[in-house]
C-alpha cells in the first residue's frame, strides 16, 4: 500500500486491489466489514458528498474509485455475485433499486433463500 493510501485511505482501484485476496475472481476484501451483513466496509472519498472521506459499503466505495463520479440519486451500487465481501468492480453494477429488483425476480436466483 501507497504511503498516501496508509495516511489518507484508499483513492484508487489499484489500493483496493491491494487490500484483497484474489480467490476465483473476486476481490475479497481483508480491511473491516459489517459483521451484520458482512459486507465489506471502506474508507475512502464519498463523491456523492463531495468526495469527503467516509467509512460507506465496498461496492459503493469501489463505484466511486471506478468513476471518480457521484452515484445518482436514485440509483445504488449492487453485487452481481454471491461473494458478500467481494469487491471487484467488474462485478458490480449501479441501477435503480426498481430495475434490480425485477431483473432478480425475474431470474429466481433468490427464490427459496432466506435473507
Amino acid at each position: 500500500m501507497t504511503k498516501q493510501a496508509k495516511i489518507y485511505g484508499i483513492r484508487t482501484l489499484a489500493d483496493i486491489r491491494e487490500r484483497c485476496s484474489i480467490i476465483d475472481g473476486h476481490w475479497i476484501w481483508k480491511g473491516a466489514y459489517s459483521k451484520r451483513q458482512e459486507q465489506s466496509r471502506i474508507w475512502a472519498p464519498d463523491h456523492t458528498k463531495g468526495g469527503e472521506m467516509r467509512s460507506q459499503p465496498g461496492p459503493r466505495a469501489v463505484w466511486h474509485a471506478k468513476t471518480g463520479q457521484a452515484i445518482p440519486a436514485d440509483h445504488r451500487v449492487f453485487l452481481n455475485c454471491t461473494e458478500a465481501r467481494c469487491v471487484n468492480p467488474d462485478h458490480l453494477v449501479c441501477c435503480p433499486t426498481a430495475e434490480r429488483g425485477k431483473e432478480i425476480a425475474q431470474s429466481g436466483r433468490w427464490k427459496g433463500v432466506a435473507a
